[in-house]
């Protein structure tokens, strides 16, 4: 059985072309936490584009985007939970402070988490809120 549409096609170009048998294999698989990952480095850039879209120009897209952030943060909490999606904003709009620097997430037991990566968010949610 092929692994995906074509295959007999493309290893037959490759067999004419190389002149040498190929296995081909679709090694694509999208995890939920690389999908997690690429969501939450999308909103974290448009968050970050739009911030500096307004420092250089003092343009507001606020009333613009506010719909589309609206339907994301709902999409966010049906999927992820409130918990999860409280955590997932203050990481793409707090985490750092007006400096630059990056501040730590209190947990509730007062330990501070440094969440620097979107990959860190994700391992850390699973772990606070397995059940959501």
């Amino acid at each position: 059985m092929n692994e995906f549409a074509d295959e007999d096609a493309l290893k037959k170009l490759f067999r004419e072309i190389l002149g040498s048998d190929v296995n081909i294999k679709d090694t694509l698989v999208a995890t939920e936490e690389s999908v997690f990952c690429i969501l939450i480095n999308k909103l974290d850039k448009s968050h970050k584009d739009d911030e500096a879209l307004f420092e250089l120009s003092g343009i507001d897209l606020s009333k613009q985007n506010g719909d589309l952030w609206l339907v994301v943060e709902l999409l966010l909490k049906l999927h992820y939970g409130e918990s999860s999606f409280d955590l997932i904003m203050w990481w793409i709009l707090d985490r750092f402070n007006p400096d630059g620097k990056l501040v730590p997430f209190e947990g509730e037991d007062g330990k501070l988490y440094n969440l620097i990566t979107s990959k860190d968010l994700y391992q850390f949610l699973k772990h606070r809120f397995p059940t959501e």
